[in-house]
């Protein structure tokens, strides 16, 4: 598998787009809900389709909410 580096994001990145905090992007990561690259001794970078994935993984039907 390939990837590109403009395909990976900082769980800062990730956690500006889930309008959350970098800790719960950092526990996303820990859990395995989010795949993440380790690059040098702390640096974490999350892939955009994982995130992708975890955001249809996770949408809520409305219907089985409300009905």
């Amino acid at each position: 598998m390939t990837i590109k580096s403009s395909r990976l994001l900082r769980p800062c990145n990730v956690a500006e787009m889930l309008a959350c905090s970098e800790r719960h992007v950092r526990n996303l990561i820990s859990s395995g809900k989010l795949v993440a690259y380790k690059i040098g001794k702390r640096n974490r970078r999350v892939t955009r389709e994982s995130v992708i994935k975890y955001l249809e993984e996770n949408t809520v039907n409305p219907e089985k909410i409300f009905m």
